[in-house]
C-alpha cells in the first residue's frame, strides 16, 4: 500500500513537474502575438515616434536563464514620424531584459538585467527647439491625486548587470550649431536599487569622440576610458563619485586622469556642479598621447623627457541663462623630444595654458590665456603667446608668434625618407593686439597688427607629392586692415604660379565669423594640374592607351555629394595663365575672373583658347541649397575642333555620339541653367537652355548614320565620308526635352531639312532629317521602277512628272548611343518606294479626274450662257413686232 502511495505520488509529482515544463515552453508562445500587438499598440498610441518589429523577431523565454524570465527584441527601431520622419532615434539589432520569475509571482517583478547591443542612437534638436527624443504624447487629462495603493504592482531593479555594447551616438543640435560624434562606446555597470540610496559600479570604454561648433572641431578622435563608482541619492537626486582610494579612474588619449566630485539635480531644471579632474603632474609622453592615433603611430619610439600636467574644475549652478565656474589648465615643463636615431632634438618645450571663468549667465567672462610656448626645433627657436577675453561680445585679443627657422634642420629632429628633401628659411614676427570692435568701426589706428612671415628659398619634395615643390620667395604683411600676400611664387615640377593679393577683416571673420573679403591675382606661364595630386593618383598618367577610358570614367567618380561653400566670403580671383593642362586637356590664354560671394561662385569674363579655338564663359554655381544647387551658365564658342573637342571631354560623345565621327568646326553662343541633385548631377526636368551653333568645313567621317541611309538607299555620296555645309542649329532645352528647330543644310551636296529632338532622361532620340535626293544620284533601278510608273500614268492619259529630285526621310530614334534609322518616302512619308509610287498614281488619276470633271462642267456652263443669250434675243424681237 505504501509503494502504491509513493508510487502514485512520484506519477502525480512527474505529472506536476511535466505540465510545469510544458507551460514554460507553451505559454509564451500561445499568447506571443496577442502580448506583443496589445503592447506594440498601447504603445504606439501613446508616442509621437514609431515603434518598429517583426512579432517573429520578439521572444519569451523561461530556459535561457531558468529561474528567470528573458524578453529579447532582434531589428528592433524607434523611428522618427513629422519632421523627424526618415530619421532613426534608435536601432538596434538585438536588446534584451531579464526578470526574476519569483518576483513577478509576489507582485513586485524585479529586472536583474538588461542588454542593447550594438545600437545606432541619432540625436536630433531642430532650429525650432524641438527633439526627436520628445516622443511621449502629452496627455489631455490632468493626473488626478488619489491615496497610495499599497496594492499596487512595484518594480524593483536590482541589476546584476547592465549593459551597453558597441554603440553609436549621433548628435545635432542645430539652435547652436553643436555636432558630436561618438564610436566603440561600450558601458556596463552593476547595482541594487531597491533603496533610495546605492551604489553603482560603471566600465566605459570609447574609441572614438568628435565633438564641433558651428563648424570648428573642438575635440577630434579622443578615446575615452572609465571606471567610476557612484553613490547614488535618489532622495536628494545627487550622484557623487567615490574614488575608493584609486589615484586614477579616467583615461583620455592614454592620459591618466582622477575624476571626482558630484552632481546634484535641482527642482525645477538645471544642475549644480562640483567636478574636478586631473592628472597631477606627470611625465611628458602624456602630451604626445592626446595625439590621435593615426598620428601617434609616428612616435613610436621617441624619446621624451620634462612633465606634463592636465586640471580642471568646474563649480556651479549650470542651467537656464546660468553657467558653473570654470578653471582649466594644461601645461608642460622642460619638454624634450628625439627620435633615437637622429642627432637632434626639439627641446625647451615650456607651454602654459590656462582657462578661467567665473560663475554667470554667459561665457563671455571667460579668459583664455597661453602665457607662453616655446620650444626650440634643432636649435632654431619658436615663441608664442595668446591672451584672449570677453569672447562672445568683443573679442580682445593679444598675440605674437616669432620664428627663424631653417627647413633643413628638420632633417635632423624628424624621420623623413632618404629621397626627401627639405631647405629654405621661414622667417616670422607677429604680433596683435585690441578689441575687435575697433576694426568693425574702421578704427584701425587703435588696432595693433604689424610684423611678416617670409619664405626664402624652400624646396620640399617628398613621396607625397608628384613633383618638387619650390617657394622661391613668399612674403605675407599684417597690418589691422588687412593679411598682404606681396608675393608668393610657387614652382612644382614643371609648372609654376605666381600669387598677389590680400585678405581683409581677417580677424572679424575668424573671431566672429564677420564678413572675409579678398582679392588674389594668380599667373602663371605653365600649370600641369596633375603635378598637384599626389604621385599614386597620376600613375597611370603616362599611359596614353588608357587616357580616354580613365576620362570617361572620371564622369562617373567626380562628386558623389554636393560641394558646399561658405558663407560670408566676398572673394574675387583675377586669372592670367599663359597654359594649362589636365589629363589630355590642354587650354591656353586663360584669362578672367573667378571668384566666391557668400556661397555662389561665378566666372565672370572668362576668355581662354581650346580645341584650337576660343572660348568666352560667365556664370554661377548657387551653393545656398547645397542638395539643390543651382547652374547658371553662358558660353560664346569661336572655331573650336569638333574632333579636339570630343577627345578632351568624352561627355559630349555621350550626349551626341556623332561627335566622335565629325571633322570640321563649329561656334555659336549657349546658355545653360539647371538645378543639380545631392550627386551633382542636372535634374533635367529643371534644365533650361538656348543655343544657337554654326558649323564650317563640316565633315562625317565612318558615321554609322550616313552609311546605313547610303547602303540602304545606294547613294555613294552618302557611304563616303560625306561632307556637311551651311549647318546653323538652334535648339531650346525645357521640361527635359531637348528640341532642334527646323534647319535646312547640305550633305554631300543633298539638300536636308533637321528636326525633332531627345529626351534627356534617358537620352532616347525623335528625330527626322528630311532629304531632297537627286535623282542623278539615285541608283538605276530605283529610277527605272519611277519612270515605269510614271510611263504607265501617261498611257493611260495622266500627265505626271516626280521632277528631278525624290523626297526622303530619315527618321532616327531609339538611345543617343545607339540609334535606329528608318527610311520613308515623299512628303507623306511612305514606308517603301512602291507604297509611295503608288500613292503619287492615286493623286495623279484623281487630279486628272478632277481636271476632266472641271472641264465638262465649263463646257456645259458655256452652252449654257449661249442658250441663255439666244432665248434673250428672241424675246427682244418678240417685243419688237408687238410694238
Amino acid at each position: 500500500m505504501k509503494n502504491k502511495a509513493l508510487k502514485i505520488a512520484a506519477i502525480t509529482l512527474g505529472s506536476v513537474i511535466g505540465l510545469i515544463i510544458v507551460a514554460m515552453i507553451a505559454i509564451p508562445y500561445f499568447f506571443k502575438d496577442k502580448i506583443i500587438a496589445a503592447a506594440l499598440d498601447a504603445a504606439n498610441e501613446s508616442l509621437t515616434a514609431k515603434i518598429v518589429v517583426e512579432p517573429s523577431d520578439i521572444d519569451f523565454s523561461l530556459f535561457s536563464d531558468f529561474p528567470n524570465f528573458t524578453l529579447s527584441a532582434k531589428n528592433f527601431s524607434i523611428e522618427g514620424t513629422g519632421k523627424f520622419e526618415g530619421t532613426k532615434l534608435i536601432s538596434t539589432p538585438e536588446m534584451y531584459a531579464v526578470v526574476d520569475i519569483m518576483s513577478v509571482f509576489s507582485g513586485s517583478p524585479t529586472i536583474r538585467e538588461v542588454g542593447v547591443k550594438s545600437p545606432v542612437i541619432n540625436i536630433v534638436t531642430a532650429k525650432d527647439g524641438s527633439a526627436n527624443y520628445d516622443i511621449v504624447k502629452p496627455s489631455d487629462v490632468a493626473p488626478e491625486e488619489s491615496p497610495s495603493d499599497t496594492s499596487s504592482v512595484a518594480l524593483n531593479i536590482d541589476l546584476k548587470k547592465y549593459g551597453i555594447t558597441d554603440a553609436t551616438v549621433n548628435y545635432t543640435d542645430s539652435t547652436s550649431a553643436m555636432e558630436a560624434h561618438i564610436g566603440g562606446f561600450t558601458h556596463t555597470g552593476s547595482g541594487s536599487m531597491r533603496s533610495q540610496q546605492f551604489a553603482l559600479s560603471t566600465v566605459t570604454r570609447i574609441d572614438t569622440v568628435t565633438f564641433a561648433m558651428d563648424g570648428t572641431k573642438y575635440v577630434k578622435d579622443a578615446r575615452i576610458t572609465g571606471d567610476i563608482t557612484l553613490d547614488v541619492d535618489m532622495d536628494k537626486m545627487v550622484f557623487t563619485v567615490d574614488t575608493k582610494g584609486e589615484k586614477y579612474n579616467l583615461s583620455l588619449n592614454g592620459i591618466d586622469l582622477l575624476c571626482e566630485g558630484s552632481v546634484a539635480m535641482l527642482d525645477g531644471g538645471g544642475m549644480d556642479l562640483d567636478v574636478r579632474l586631473g592628472s597631477g603632474k606627470t611625465e611628458f609622453s602624456s602630451l604626445l598621447a592626446m595625439l590621435p592615433p593615426q598620428y601617434a603611430k609616428m612616435l613610436d619610439g621617441v624619446k621624451t623627457q620634462g612633465t606634463f600636467e592636465t586640471a580642471g574644475t568646474v563649480k556651479g549652478v549650470y542651467g537656464e541663462n546660468k553657467m558653473p565656474a570654470i578653471d582649466l589648465l594644461l601645461k608642460a615643463e622642460n619638454g624634450r623630444i628625439q627620435y633615437p636615431s637622429l642627432p637632434k632634438s626639439i627641446d625647451d618645450i615650456n607651454i602654459d595654458v590656462r582657462v578661467v571663468s567665473p560663475q554667470s549667465s554667459s561665457l563671455d567672462a571667460m579668459t583664455v590665456n597661453m602665457s607662453k610656448c616655446t620650444m626650440a626645433i634643432a636649435g632654431s627657436p619658436l615663441t608664442a603667446t595668446m591672451f584672449l577675453s570677453t569672447p562672445i561680445s568683443d573679442p580682445d585679443i593679444k598675440a605674437a608668434l616669432k620664428t627663424k627657422l631653417d627647413i633643413a634642420s628638420l632633417r635632423d629632429v624628424m624621420p623623413l625618407e632618404k629621397d626627401d628633401k627639405v631647405s629654405g628659411t621661414i622667417d616670422a614676427d607677429v604680433s596683435i593686439a585690441g578689441r575687435l570692435s575697433t576694426l568693425e568701426k574702421g578704427n584701425y589706428e587703435a588696432f595693433k597688427a604689424d610684423g611678416s612671415v617670409n619664405i626664402n628659398n624652400m624646396v620640399y619634395a617628398t613621396k607625397s607629392v608628384s613633383q618638387p615643390v619650390e617657394i622661391p620667395r613668399a612674403q605675407l604683411i599684417f597690418s589691422p586692415k588687412a593679411l598682404d600676400l606681396r608675393a608668393l611664387d610657387l614652382k612644382i615640377g614643371n609648372s609654376d604660379l605666381s600669387l598677389k593679393g590680400a585678405l581683409e577683416n581677417y580677424l572679424a571673420y575668424y573671431l566672429k565669423g564677420k564678413e572675409l573679403k579678398g582679392n588674389l591675382k594668380v599667373s602663371s606661364t605653365n600649370l600641369d594640374l596633375s603635378s598637384l595630386m599626389p604621385a599614386d593618383s597620376t600613375a597611370t598618367a603616362s599611359a596614353p592607351a588608357k587616357t580616354e577610358n580613365k576620362a570617361e570614367n572620371s564622369t562617373a567618380d567626380t562628386h558623389t555629394s554636393p560641394i558646399t561653400l561658405p558663407k560670408n566670403i566676398k572673394f574675387d580671383t583675377e586669372l592670367d595663365l599663359k597654359k594649362v593642362s589636365y589629363d589630355g586637356i590642354d587650354v591656353s590664354d586663360i584669362k578672367g575672373h573667378l571668384g566666391l560671394y557668400d556661397q555662389i561662385a561665378y566666372l565672370q569674363g572668362i576668355t581662354m583658347k581650346v580645341a584650337d579655338g576660343k572660348v568666352n564663359a560667365s556664370g554661377s554655381y548657387n551653393a545656398k541649397k547645397p542638395e539643390n544647387a543651382e547652374v547658371d551658365m553662358k558660353f560664346g564658342l569661336s572655331s573650336l575642333d569638333i574632333p579636339a573637342l570630343a577627345d578632351m571631354f568624352p561627355s559630349v560623345k555621350k550626349i551626341a555620339p556623332v561627335a566622335g565621327s565629325v571633322s570640321g568646326r563649329v561656334s555659336g553662343q549657349v546658355n545653360l541653367g539647371t538645378r543639380l541633385d545631392k550627386t551633382m548631377s542636372p535634374v533635367y526636368n529643371t534644365m533650361n537652355s538656348k543655343g544657337e551653333l554654326k558649323t564650317a568645313d563640316l565633315e562625317l567621317k565612318n558615321s554609322q548614320f550616313t552609311k546605313s541611309i547610303g547602303m540602304a538607299l545606294g547613294i555613294k555620296a552618302l557611304e563616303n565620308d560625306p561632307k556637311v555645309s551651311d549647318l546653323n542649329l538652334s535648339y531650346t532645352i525645357s521640361e527635359g526635352k531637348l528640341t532642334i528647330a527646323p534647319t535646312s543644310f547640305k550633305v554631300a551636296g543633298i539638300d536636308t531639312k533637321l528636326s525633332g529632338g531627345m529626351n534627356l532622361e534617358g537620352f532616347n532620340l525623335d528625330m527626322l532629317a528630311d532629304l531632297k535626293v537627286p535623282r542623278k544620284m539615285l541608283p538605276e533601278n530605283i529610277n527605272q521602277t519611277i519612270d515605269k510608273a510614271v510611263s504607265a500614268l501617261t498611257s493611260l492619259g495622266v500627265k505626271t512628272s516626280v521632277g528631278e529630285t525624290l523626297d526622303i526621310a530619315t527618321l532616327i530614334t531609339g538611345p543617343a548611343t545607339s540609334p535606329k534609322y528608318g527610311i520613308a518616302y515623299g512628303p507623306d512619308h511612305s514606308p517603301s518606294l512602291g507604297d509611295y509610287l503608288k500613292s503619287e498614281t492615286q493623286k495623279a488619276a484623281e487630279k486628272a479626274k478632277e481636271e476632266v470633271k472641271a472641264k465638262a462642267e465649263e463646257k456645259i456652263q458655256e452652252e449654257s450662257e449661249k442658250l441663255k443669250d439666244k432665248a434673250s434675243e428672241a424675246l427682244k424681237g418678240l417685243f419688237k413686232k408687238k410694238s
